[in-house]
């Protein structure tokens, strides 16, 4: 018998294991990966443009969670046939590097670089922005849970802003938010992730990316997006980093050198115009590292549950 949760303007989906698709790959078990997704329509206390601009233009970034280093307790069980945890899977195995450069502006009206923005919103009474990116059709983004959700405070007056800051594109009205359960709940980074689906869908040009869900990262490289906005970041533009050294790190965790800073929260992870991660943490005495969750089941039935995008 299925569980039941009762929550204000929620809907909970509990649904087994993905099943490939055409835009999905599942290589890497994840045992215990059954999610259980919410959805939460946006509630919006701007009422005006002029509300919107105000938020916007006073908008701080949002700071990226640091977590303690894992504990012994948290040891990943030898799996002969899975894959090696802590070992790079390619690149630099020091995690040098990750140093993010400038996306040029001739690469800003092509994918995956069009598909990525800025996302505004209030949590606990304040005005921030996080990154988001463009999924599947015109009118889903997918971003880090902790930008629309976190400590139990739903964020509000949620907007995306593609292709931040060239001007005249506008930003589009978000009306619900799909996060996990165990996201929501425990607070667990191990479901850090957040599909938005908007009023509207975008219509400026704008390129919309593909995902895979359960990646195996043996397989690919990838490069993370954002709007970092701390020491040498001005957070208003968009930067990338490409994969120096990523490493599997305690399924389901992803790593890779970055020193993207606050504002890339929830930036995307993209593989051949394909989201496979997202700017999620950092950890304590790991520098120059930033980690994404496993983009699994929950991933999947979100995107299933805002728009059909996929297949579980």
């Amino acid at each position: 018998m299925k569980p039941v949760i009762v929550l204000v303007l929620s809907v909970l989906t509990v649904l087994g294991p993905v099943r490939a698709s055409a835009q999905e790959e599942r290589e890497i078990p994840i045992p215990g990966s059954d999610d259980a997704i919410i959805r939460a329509d946006i509630v919006f206390t701007t009422t005006s443009d002029e509300d919107v601009d105000k938020m916007i233009a006073g908008a701080e970034p949002l700071p990226m969670p640091q977590l303690p280093p894992f504990t012994e307790d948290e040891q990943p069980p030898v799996d002969p046939n899975g894959p090696v945890y802590g070992e790079p899977l390619f690149g630099d195995p020091s995690l040098t590097g990750g140093i993010a450069t400038l996306v040029p502006r001739s690469e800003r009206f092509r994918a995956p670089a069009a598909s990525v923005g800025k996302l505004f919103f209030k949590l606990n009474g304040k005005d921030y922005v996080c990154s988001a990116q463009l999924v599947g059709n015109f009118d889903v983004v997918v971003t880090a849970g902790h930008c629309v959700y976190d400590n139990r405070v739903a964020a509000t007056d949620i907007y995306f802003a593609p292709l931040y800051p060239i001007p005249g594109i506008g930003r589009y009205q978000a009306v619900a938010a799909y996060t996990s359960l165990f996201w929501r709940a425990y607070r667990n980074f191990e479901h850090d992730y957040a599909v938005i689906k908007l009023k509207y869908p975008v219509l400026h040009g704008m390129s919309a990316l593909g995902f895979i869900a359960r990646p195996n990262f043996r397989h690919f490289e990838w490069t993370a997006y954002g709007y970092p906005a701390e020491g040498r970041f001005d957070g208003q533009s968009l930067f990338h980093v490409a994969g120096s050294g990523p490493i599997l790190d305690r399924l389901p965790f992803v790593k890779m050198a970055s020193d993207m800073t606050r504002g890339s929260s929830g930036g995307g992870w993209i593989n051949n115009n394909r989201v496979v991660g997202v700017n999620s943490h950092t950890r304590d005495g790991v520098p120059n590292t930033v980690y994404s969750a496993y983009l699994g089941t929950g991933f999947c039935i979100a995107l299933r549950d805002a728009a059909g995008l996929c297949n579980p």
